[in-house]
């Protein structure tokens, strides 16, 4: 049944591997990776730095505007302070359909108190008096 009627043989191993020519554009691809990758870096390094900068002058930009606002704010209540109190308004012509508020006129007090007649007759009369439910 078998067909080779003797003994088995072993099988053969043999080892193939990426050749020289695959290994050199293997090293090749990699130097221009590594190369490619220092390129990118170098040129973000230079960005980041760019972006410090102008972010460290605007930084003192600002900082100067600040200083110069609080200078005139000080020396605006300098100003106020050291000199008496004037208002500027001017009397105007009143415009059309305009809401005035007018002086307030007194109103007659009313009569306070409680006052119980005193004619005759009533004090004694039935159903005159305290309806006190008793």
């Amino acid at each position: 049944m078998c067909g080779g009627g003797g003994r088995s043989r072993e099988p053969e191993v043999k080892y193939v591997g990426p050749s020289e020519e695959d290994m050199k554009r293997q090293e090749e691809a990699l130097a221009r990776y590594q190369e490619q990758s220092a390129a990118q870096q170098a040129q973000f390094s230079a960005s980041l730095r760019e972006q410090m900068n102008q972010s460290q002058l605007q930084q003192q930009q600002f900082q100067q505007q600040y200083a110069s606002r609080v200078n005139q704010q000080e020396a605006k209540a300098e100003a106020s302070a050291s000199s008496s109190y004037t208002s500027s308004a001017q009397m105007t012509d009143q415009p059309t359909n305009s809401q005035t508020t007018t002086a307030a006129t007194k109103k007659k007090p009313k009569d306070s108190g409680l006052r119980i007649s005193t004619a005759a007759g009533t004090s004694s009369a039935a159903g005159s008096g305290p309806n006190l439910a008793i």
